[in-house]
């Protein structure tokens, strides 16, 4: 199927019964929520050894040094590190980078 993420959305939609959703206009929840949960579902895993993100830049990690491969939210930091939210560092073996669309999205 060579649909774009959009072209998906709007097939999704007019498949739905509109008693049973809040919103299906474009740019409503559903279509914002199917968008992101395609994108978040076409998210590839890099290794750290062969490409490290943008300095700062907020992803997805599976960490190195966590004993049963912790996924955290980080943002990168230097080398393999990565710095979660409370301002701790973490190895990390692979990453993915987080599309606008879910670091932006809203229920």
């Amino acid at each position: 199927m060579n649909q774009t993420i959009q072209e998906a959305a709007s097939a999704y939609i007019k498949h739905q019964d509109p008693a049973d959703i809040l919103s299906l206009e474009e740019g409503g929840i559903v279509t914002d929520a199917f968008t992101a949960g395609a994108e978040w579902a076409a998210l590839k895993w890099i290794p750290v050894t062969e490409r490290l993100p943008d300095y700062d830049q907020k992803c997805l990690c599976i960490c190195d040094d966590a004993p049963d491969n912790s996924t955290i939210v980080g943002d990168y930091e230097a080398a393999s590190v990565f710095r979660d939210a409370s301002g701790y560092s973490w190895r990390v073996k692979f990453w993915c980078p987080i599309p606008e669309s879910l670091l932006n999205f809203k229920p």
